[in-house]
């Protein structure tokens, strides 16, 4: 089974987004950020929602199929994913 590289990118930028927008809505970016670089936040959270709608719509608009996502890429787009973990506390 081969899976469209484009895809798994476009997941992973999608989860960074949907990342910076719950740290904005919940206000707990404190846990991550000191208060002279809040704002990276509220940008994260816009332009990364901007900019994975735009992978989408031009994903949507290829007509062609992309390349198959390689185990290296995908190993490197797991090591992306890793820092969100960090949000979610850990069972006592």
């Amino acid at each position: 089974m081969s899976v469209d590289a484009r895809i798994a990118r476009g997941v992973v930028l999608g989860l960074w987004a949907l990342f910076f927008l719950v740290l904005w809505a919940s206000g707990t970016s404190n846990r991550f950020l000191g208060p002279r670089t809040q704002w990276i936040v509220p940008f994260g959270a816009v332009v990364l929602t901007l900019a994975t709608l735009a992978y989408a719509h031009g994903y949507v608009r290829s007509r062609r199929s992309g390349p198959s996502l390689t185990v290296r890429e995908a190993a490197s787009l797991f090591a992306l994913l890793v820092p969100l973990t960090s949000y979610f506390p850990s069972p006592a």
